[in-house]
């Protein structure tokens, strides 16, 4: 269902009579500013996991051979002893 042209109308003239005609640009400033710092922290959220996860895989590209032999040889001595 959702708004209509008449919903956003009406809400619109609520809007207009609580902070009247002298503030509406400043709350509209406000809000643009809100807007923008919302979307640089997501942008900075997103730099900051993108960052982490390579970061964890060049350590595991640096660590992964060593961890995958003692892992092979762990999983021979697991099939020595079920033998």
């Amino acid at each position: 269902m959702g708004l209509s042209f008449w919903h956003l109308i009406i809400i619109l003239f609520i809007v207009l009579l609580l902070f009247g005609p002298n503030r509406l640009p400043s709350l509209a400033k406000s809000l643009a500013e809100s807007i923008k710092g919302f979307k640089q922290g997501l942008k900075d959220d997103e730099i900051d996991v993108t960052t982490t996860a390579r970061k964890e895989q060049i350590r595991d590209a640096e660590t992964g051979s060593g961890s995958n032999t003692s892992q092979s040889q762990t999983q021979k001595e697991t099939k020595k002893d079920n033998a």
